[in-house]
């Protein structure tokens, strides 16, 4: 009998860090991808492989698949959001959140655009949003609306939205008022240098820090927190949905002269000239294009990606060939289609996968379906996985970027941060919960397309292979394929059929091949 094989998180960092370590180069740079190649493109590029987006990326070819994802029009969350739903505003959010990225054609916009959700981060979990979904799904579209865009557009829109407002409190922030010892607030002034621009150390291109006698070099001080927070005040919520973005008030705003990183702003600007002025200097600033480029690349691509990876990047976000700096397309195509990105380098490009990833791979390679036009219990998936868009603990995401595991990874100085975030316990939860959609209505209105493996489940081979095609792309291991069939051999003639699936499938999932991205 077949036992099903829960990676511990030791096992897995062990798998990262000897999959980082062995890689052999591959040449990507033909014509036609691999398999291999195929295979990990999509997971990088769309919420997971499937049967169907393999064989048109095999069809037409990497340069004509990305011209048609950058032309397809972007999937609304808000319209689907506003159709009728038998739940609460939260539980809304989320189906709909998950049935556009398990559904929708414009798989690349989707998934930059919840890329981007993860560097300029808003969360339920702040401010008065858990009673907001609909303005959280707003900033969303907002981010998906703009992901092929540029960035200094998407900044700004992202400083002047009620949700974020809210969330940082720049909303309602006023001229400081010594005599009632009220001052500006400094939350938005200093994430927005923090997290979502220059970072906190002043970098080279490769994402390297500059030193000086040997140490990091500050990028801020307080005092530019500080200035940065004065620039910033005098806004208030246009409406009380926050679906507005938030207008100024000149009686609330610090009209005095202000210096922010070495640059003076005039007095007597309104509040929306010192904001794009405070915008326009963080965006010109030389540690923007290697700080976020790094956090895209994580997202997407690889923990540890090389300083020369970082270098082309930043140097295609300073620089689109056009002379544009922020050309958020440009970016996403340096990020992609980068020697290490295709297996080319001498760096394999690995990532642990975040559990809400690893359910949508799962979901659209096995061909998730739903009853009626919306999914309403999705919202079960996030739960178990113990993740959600727009739901962290903390403006820092899920987890940090620079966040090393103890042990292997951290004795080797190399990153892997959504071990952060997958516990033994999510790990277990999410397995079981994916587990349940294998069995005919255990699911509500959400079901797999199980045709396939039943045809073929009296042939443990061919079991195996369908397993292989649907999960992996036909890229899993000899010594997984052997363990599969191994174990399927040992039930003999007489067994239900549902169990030997069940356990075909479980075991494959629940694999560090599943849960690696390589």
């Amino acid at each position: 009998m077949i036992r099903t094989n829960y990676l511990s998180g030791w096992l897995l960092t062990c798998c990262i860090f000897v999959s980082w370590w062995t890689v052999q180069p591959t040449n990507a740079s033909e014509t036609e991808l691999s398999d291999e190649q195929t295979y990990r493109f999509l997971e990088q590029a769309t919420f997971g492989p499937s049967a169907s987006s393999i064989e048109q990326l095999k069809h037409i070819g990497l340069d004509e698949w990305l011209s048609d994802q950058f032309e397809l029009p972007p999937t609304s969350h808000l319209a689907l959001y506003s159709t009728s739903f038998p739940g609460h505003a939260q539980r809304n959010r989320q189906n709909a959140w998950y049935q556009i990225a398990i559904s929708s054609p414009d798989q690349l916009r989707q998934k930059y655009a919840y890329a981007l959700s993860q560097v300029l981060v808003v969360s339920r979990h702040g401010g008065k949003l858990n009673s907001r979904a609909k303005a959280l799904t707003h900033y969303y579209d907002m981010l998906v609306n703009n992901a092929f865009g540029n960035y200094r557009d998407i900044l700004e829109q992202a400083t002047l939205h009620a949700a974020m407002g809210n969330y940082l409190s720049m909303l309602g922030s006023k001229v400081a008022n010594p005599n009632t010892n009220s001052y500006p607030d400094e939350n938005y002034a200093r994430e927005v240098m923090q997290l979502f621009t220059i970072g906190l150390y002043e970098l080279n291109l490769d994402g390297s820090h500059k030193l000086q006698s040997g140490q990091p070099i500050p990028t801020y001080s307080q005092t530019d927190i500080e200035e940065v927070a004065r620039a910033f005040t005098g806004w208030k919520n246009s409406d009380w949905a926050y679906m507005k973005p938030m207008k100024s008030l000149d009686k609330y705003h610090d009209f005095g002269e202000k210096t922010v990183l070495g640059h003076t702003l005039p007095a007597n600007q309104t509040p929306y000239q010192d904001v794009t002025a405070v915008l326009d200097i963080l965006f010109e600033h030389p540690n923007l294009a290697p700080h976020v480029s790094r956090l895209l690349i994580q997202r997407l691509v690889t923990s540890n990606p090389s300083p020369n990876y970082i270098k082309r990047v930043s140097s295609v976000f300073n620089d689109n060939g056009e002379g544009v700096k922020g050309d958020m397309k440009a970016v996403l195509v340096a990020i992609l289609t980068d020697q290490e990105a295709l297996g080319e380098g001498v760096h394999k490009p690995i990532k642990l996968k975040e559990p809400l990833l690893v359910a949508t791979h799962y979901h659209r390679a096995m061909g998730l379906m739903y009853d009626g036009s919306r999914m309403t219990v999705a919202n079960r998936v996030m739960n178990n996985a113990e993740q959600e868009p727009q739901a962290s603990p903390s403006v820092f995401n899920y987890y940090s970027p620079d966040y090393q595991p103890p042990g292997i990874l951290d004795d080797q100085d190399l990153y892997a941060p959504e071990f952060e975030l997958l516990g033994w316990s999510t790990y277990a939860s999410l397995v079981n919960h994916l587990g349940h959609y294998l069995k005919k209505g255990a699911v509500a209105d959400m079901y797999l397309d199980l045709d396939e493996l039943y045809d073929v489940v009296d042939n443990n081979p061919e079991l195996v292979e369908v397993v292989n095609n649907r999960l992996f792309g036909g890229t899993m291991s000899q010594q997984l394929e052997m363990t599969l069939v191994d174990g399927l051999d040992e039930y003999g003639d007489n067994v239900n059929p549902y169990k030997k699936l069940y356990h075909a499938v479980i075991i494959a999932l629940s694999s560090d091949e599943f849960f690696i991205q390589n």
